[in-house]
Parts: C-alpha cells; structure tokens; sequence
C-alpha cells in the first residue's frame, strides 16, 4: 500500500475510531500474494517491492510508495483512536502503525499498540507512532517486541507545545533498557509574561540493546500518569552504571553475563543469543547433548566426555603428585647436592654415597643448631630432625613481632629448626605452587576476535609463532576435556574441585601400606605421609575455597535470586546451606589452625596426626587452641605436656624455615590467598575484580619486603620474586579487563600491545612450568643415570678386588 493501509484521512473533518483492531497492515511495500502485475492494454503495470513500473501510451515511468502509516495515515483532519488494538503494522519509511502528517491531529484514548516481532521490517523512525501534528495522549499503551537502538518506538516532531501527555506506558523488549529525549519551550504572553506547560514541542522512545558480549532478561518500562500523580520508572542499567536519581522511582541494576556464556562474536544477530550450545537464563546450561567442559566455559558433545585414556591420565597423574608430595624433599637434596655430579669416596660398607649435608652455625637472634644426627631407626636413609637449638639474643626482628603463643618459657625451647643457611624443597615446592594457583585467579579471558589475534601471530618469527601454535592447541585441547557427560554447571564445579583431594587419597592409601612395613622404614615413612598430607591440604584449600564461594555467589534476575555461574539454578536451596556450613566450618578456620599451631608444633604440644585432623576438620580444634593460647598468655608459665607423636617434620615446613617473631606466617600467606579467592569468587565486575585483586597483592609485596619472614635469604628472595611475578600478571589483566568493560576490541598499536602482554602472560604462567618441569625430568634421568654408572663401576670395583 502507498500509505495508510488500514485507513487514509485526507479530508479536513473529525474522524473518531472505536473498538478496532489494525493487525498485518504495511505501508511501503507491496505483498506477492495480494498483488499482482496488472495488465493495461498490451503492456503490463508491474509493482514489485516499493516500486510501481508503468508501461503505457500515456505514460511510462516508475513510482516509489511512499511508506507512511502502516495501519493510519492522518493527512488532513482530526482523528480520535477510542479502545483499539494496533498490532504488527508496518511502513517502511516513517510511523510503522500510525502517521500524523502537519496540520492534523491525534488523539489516543485508551489505545493499545504492540510493533512488529521482525526487526528486518522495523520503520526507519516511529515504529509505531510517528507525528509532525497535534497530539493528545490519555491512555497510550506501547509495547515493542523487537527494536533497534537507533529506532524511535514512538516520534513527535512538532510546533511549539504540540504533544500532551498525560497517561502513557512504554514497555521494550527484554535486554533492553529505555532512553526518553524531549524537548520543549517558554511561552510569552502578553498579560502574563513567560509561560511553561508541561505539554512538549518534541518527544521519543527509544529501546536501546545491551552492549556486545552482554545480555540481560529485564525490560525497560515507563508509566506515567500526569492526572494522578503517578511516575513510575522502571529501567535497564547497563554493566552496573549508577542508577539515575530515583524521583518515587525504580530502576534495576543488570548483572554481567559469566565469561564464554553469551555471545562472543562482535555480530550477534540479537541481545539473547548464548554461545554456541548453550540455553536458560545467563546462559547457565547447555543444551540437550552437550555437557560443559572441566577447565573452560565450553559446551563439548557428550560423545567425548569420560573416555578412558582421561581417566586412566588422571589416576596416574594422582599417583605421580602423591608420590612427589612424598618424596619432594629428597629430589631437592638429591639434585641440589655435588655427590653424584663429580666421583666420589663410597663407603666401603654399603656402597652408596653419602649425600646428606648439615650446616652448623648462626648469626647473632638466629637458632643454631647441631650437626644432624642420626641413630640405628634410621636404616632408611630417613631425617630425624633431632636439632639442640639454643636462643641467642632474641629481639624484635624488623617487620616481625613476637607471636602471642611464645611466651619466654617457650622461646628457647624451640626444637624443629632447620639448617639456617639451607633453602628447604619443602619451601621452594609450597612458594611455586602458589604462584601458579594464584595467577590462575587472576587471568580475564580476553574478548578480542580470533582472527585478528591469529593474524598477529602470524606476523611473528617463525620459532614464536610455533610456540604460539603449541600454546594454542594445548588452550584449546584443554578447552574440551569432560569428565562424565550431562554434568550441570555445578556438578563440574564441585568435580573439578574435588580432583586435587584425589591426590590425598592416594596419600592415605600409602599410609596404610606402610602400616605393614618394617618398623624402621614404617617410622620414616609416615613422617613423609604426614609432610604430604600437610602439603595436600595447602594446594587443595585454594581450589575448595573458590569452589564454595563460587557456589555462593548469587545474582538477581528479574524476580529471582539466582547463581551467577549457572543461572538455571535458584538460589537458598538445601545444598547451599551444607556449603555455608563448609565454609564457616572449614574454609575460614583453616586460617586459624596456620596462624595458631606453628608455635604448639615448635614445642611439641599437638602430635602430627592431631595436626593432620586439624587440616580437616579446622573449627573445634581452633577454639580449643585460642584456649590454649590465652592460658599461656595468662599464665607464662603454664606448660602443656608434650604430645606422644613429635611433629618433627611438619613443624621443619610450617614453623622452622621462618625466624623468631614469623612462626605464623604460613597462616599470614593462606590469609592472603583467600582474600583473593573471595574478590575472584564475588566480583563480577573485571575490571572491579582485577583493581581490587592488585591492591591485595601490593599490599602483600610491602608486608613480605618489611617482614623478611624465611630465615633463609635467598627463601625471601624466591618469595618475594614470586608475589613481583603476581603483580606484573594482574598488571596485564588489569589492561585487559579495563578493554573489556569498555567493549573494546584492541586494534593497530593496542592490539601489539595486547600481543605482548599475552606473550608476557604466557612465559609466566606457562612456559616457565614447562621449561622448569623439562628442566627437572632431565636433570633427573641424567642423574640418576650417572648414579647408575657409580654404582656399576663400585660393583667392578668390588669383584676385581
């Protein structure tokens, strides 16, 4: 149709309008099915689309319609619209249901309007009301299924006061948030002088869509009602901007779509697409089939999901990290020591090489200790940190104060010192380790289109680019490990979680082998055991931590409380309470046990399995150790009897490597390490997350440089460049996760820039481990082979002899 498809008014009169309904009319456009070519004379009259072809003897040419009032064209005259229905008209140039044209009038009582569901067949403005007229509103209900930011829902362009409206409600599709421009202007009159009226000279709706990479499932809404009083206003804040002045009304503040959730291409054809294979509010689940990845936010089939080679990867990784928590300390002294490097002297008794080395000396507040000594239990090459410390001017150390526990009658009883000149594996393995569960919080996926980073790669030498490619597949290889298919969110979560608690697992299955070993090897042994168990409990608390407080993190989608990570989950059900519970229960007192037990291992009050049992079930026993502390803070000289079992050797990783004044400092770092567990788990907000996260670590790095905790030097200095190594990795993030909330997409200078920080990111986080984890295998195997040679050569010895 030229115009007005439903109805035309071209005559100056008053038209009034009752209880119609407009549905399907279009304006601008002609449809296939209705028309067709009409023949005059011999030749044809062809419409095809918007235009209109005439081939005659009087005429020949092309006329385009108009597109204007796809269900009402006002030209000339008043129209008043009374209880009607407009729904799904359309024009293709302006006012897809009604177009008021100058010189004429509207007037809408009661009148309820709905647009088109196709964006494609939107107006260029007014998509459902379009007015250079006279417009009088009492009763307008306009209701947008589909929109575009740049398209008006409703446009009035007019003379000086020429739109009133005085009862309007204005709802937009969801993900969208409304933005209201109007203007209007003084009147001068001649009695009164200057004259406002809240009628307008220009007003519009606009439906505007969530930014790229974002999506929300509220509606922006506006009520108004000018007669009554009443102004309701109801809209959608885009990534957590300020809510506007609440003038008696109501906004709504949208949450952040999870990382790899939504759609991640610049194109989305629309605000609610997930990404691919995913589906339900915040594109928490994925769709039938497909289940989602253990180490990425990827949906992968269901048909590569529990393969066997992954299980079966998985027990001997269990099994190779139990047996490296066990024997961690003996690989440091035996790749760290010259005995098997060079040729050395053998025991003309045994043959083998006597490796264990002892430093005996201290500096002025240090604890000296006695050569190591060792006795007939000892068949298995075990340490027995039987040390005599003796105290020597115990002052203040600088960025240390004395813990409360050690009172004067305990200070010089300190008895697990280790050698003070000697850097411990146990210390190095506990600081690395660390490192690396730390920089996984921090990373921000990055946003930036694939092709344009792969064309950055490309332009690298040909050596840097291999290695991007190898770091690549591996991202990508680990992008579709599934353990079990049709695993929710949570399930994964709670698995992922629960595979470094395997490793503990396999460290009590050792235990109990050991229970029938020989009395000497057994004795060793379970020192070991109890070392690995401590050990185990460190690496896995980050993990578990971050689990749980994942699992608390709740966000509000329209009416509903739901989870931040799996929006198909409502939140305050029974399972959250057990993991409130654990977290009160275990998470936070597992502080405590580090900040309260180095001193009662130092003295022998709490026995290795006690300790252990602390590890895992944290509360009781930190009340009953507060108790024990404030008695020794009441009573100096109050003793607690030494327990049965000395815990020799796990006071020798919690305790001894730091000095006088330091014992609690494990407890100090597990601190640290959750404050950025819960600013990971609760933030949604990158660029927030990531401020919030550099602050912590800064102030971690001027506490550690002030307190120089580890008696050792160069213990300080492996610590202190560890956190350093943090600070630059949160640096990096920080850039990223700023482009980010910016919806920006690096290009030219920023997108090298960007290149380099990845790569600086990557030699961090992951080249360093696989250079240090070749390193270590090869340096293994040559030493052990060497080892073999000696071995060989005393046996040649032996027989020619």
């Amino acid at each position: 149709m030229h115009a007005g498809a439903g109805m035309l008014i071209l005559t100056h009169r008053e038209v009034d309008v009752r209880n119609c309904t407009f549905f399907h009319n279009a304006a601008g456009v002609a449809r296939p099915t209705r028309l067709r070519d009409v023949t005059s004379g011999t030749r044809p009259l062809k419409i095809r689309g918007s235009e209109v072809f005439v081939e005659s003897t009087c005429c020949n040419g092309d006329i385009s319609l108009i597109g204007k009032g796809g269900a009402i064209r006002v030209q000339d005259g008043t129209l008043t619209i009374r209880d009607c229905h407009f729904k799904n008209n359309t024009a293709s140039v302006l006012g897809g249901a009604i177009f008021v044209d100058r010189n004429s009038k509207l007037r809408l009582r009661n009148a309820y309007m709905e647009g088109t569901a196709d964006v494609h067949r939107s107006s260029q403005q007014g998509d459902i009301v379009f007015s250079y007229g006279d417009v009088d509103i009492r009763g307008g209900h306009l209701v947008a299924h589909s929109a575009s930011d740049h398209v008006s829902l409703l446009q009035h362009r007019g003379d000086r006061w020429s739109i009133a409206v005085y009862d309007v409600s204005v709802r937009c599709p969801r993900g969208h948030k409304l933005r209201t421009t109007n203007t209007s202007a003084l009147r001068i009159l001649n009695e009164v002088g200057l004259k406002r009226s809240v009628q307008l000279d220009q007003l519009s709706y606009f439906c505007e869509s969530c930014p790229r990479y974002k999506y929300s499932l509220d509606r922006g809404f506006l009520r108004y009602q000018q007669e009554v009083g009443v102004r309701e206003y109801f809209t959608l804040m885009i990534n957590g901007d300020s809510p506007p002045a609440r003038h008696s009304g109501l906004y709504e503040l949208h949450s952040l779509c999870p990382k790899g959730y939504c759609c991640p291409a610049p194109g989305c054809p629309s605000y609610d697409v997930c990404a691919p294979h995913r589906r339900d509010r915040l594109c928490g689940a994925c769709t039938d089939g497909y289940t989602k990845s253990l180490f990425s936010a990827a949906c992968v089939t269901d048909t590569i999901c529990g393969h066997v080679w992954l299980w079966t990867t998985m027990i001997m990784s269990g099994i190779v990290c139990a047996l490296l928590l066990v024997f961690h300390d003996d690989l440091y002294t035996f790749l760290s020591s010259s005995a098997t490097w060079t040729p050395q002297r053998h025991s003309a008794s045994d043959g083998f090489v006597d490796i264990r080395s002892t430093v005996v000396g201290g500096k002025s507040g240090d604890l000296v200790t006695q050569p190591e000594t060792t006795n007939g239990d000892n068949g298995a090459g075990c340490k027995t940190y039987e040390y005599t410390t003796v105290a020597r001017n115990h002052e203040p150390q600088p960025g240390c104060s004395t813990a409360p526990a050690e009172s004067p009658g305990h200070e010089a009883s300190a008895k697990a010192a280790a050698p003070v000149d000697d850097l411990s594996g146990s210390v190095l393995f506990v600081v690395l380790v660390y490192f690396y569960q730390d920089a996984s919080l921090l990373h921000v996926a990055s946003t930036d289109d694939v092709s344009d980073g792969v064309s950055q790669v490309a332009r690298l030498p040909r050596a840097l680019r291999l290695l991007a490619d190898f770091r690549r597949a591996v991202a990508d290889f680990f992008a579709t490990v599934c353990l079990l298919p049709r695993l929710s969110t949570v399930q994964t979560l709670v698995a992922r979680a629960a595979l470094p608690a395997g490793v503990l697992f396999v460290v009590v299955l050792l235990l109990l082998v050991c229970c029938g070993c020989r009395r000497r090897a057994r004795r060793c042994l379970r020192r070991r055991l109890g070392v690995a168990a401590v050990l185990t409990f460190l690496f896995t608390y980050q993990r578990l931590a971050h689990m749980a407080l994942t699992l608390l993190n709740c966000v509000s989608v329209g009416a509903d409380s739901v989870l931040f990570v799996d929006g198909s989950v409502t939140c305050l059900r029974p399972w959250q309470y057990a993991v409130i519970g654990y977290v009160l229960g275990c998470v936070v007192p597992f502080c405590g046990v580090l900040l309260l037990a180095p001193s009662l291992l130092a003295d022998d009050t709490v026995s290795a399995p006690q300790f252990i049992c602390a590890c895992a079930f944290p509360l009781p026993f930190v009340v009953y150790w507060t108790y024990i502390h404030l008695q020794r803070r009441m009573s100096p000289r109050h003793e607690q009897p030494p327990a049965s079992d000395k815990p020799r050797a796990i006071a020798a990783v919690l305790h001894a490597p730091f000095r006088p004044g330091c014992g609690a400092w494990a407890g100090v770092v597990v601190v640290r390490r959750l404050a950025l567990v819960a600013l990971s788990a609760f933030l949604n907000n990158p660029l927030i997350r990531m401020f919030s996260m550099l602050v912590t670590i800064i102030l971690s790095l001027l506490t550690l440089a002030h307190a120089r905790p580890y008696r050792n030097r160069r213990a300080n200095v492996v610590d202190g460049a560890t956190v350093s190594a943090l600070f630059v990795v949160s640096l990096i993030n920080l850039v990223r996760a700023g482009f980010d909330t910016a919806e920006y997409q690096p290009r030219g200078p920023n997108r090298v820039l960007m290149t380099a920080l990845d790569g600086l990111e990557d030699a961090f986080v992951f080249w360093l481990p696989s250079v240090a984890v070749a390193c270590f295998t090869a340096a293994l195997s040559l030493k052990l082979l060497m080892l073999g040679l000696l071995r060989m050569r005393s046996m040649g010895a032996a027989s020619s002899n």
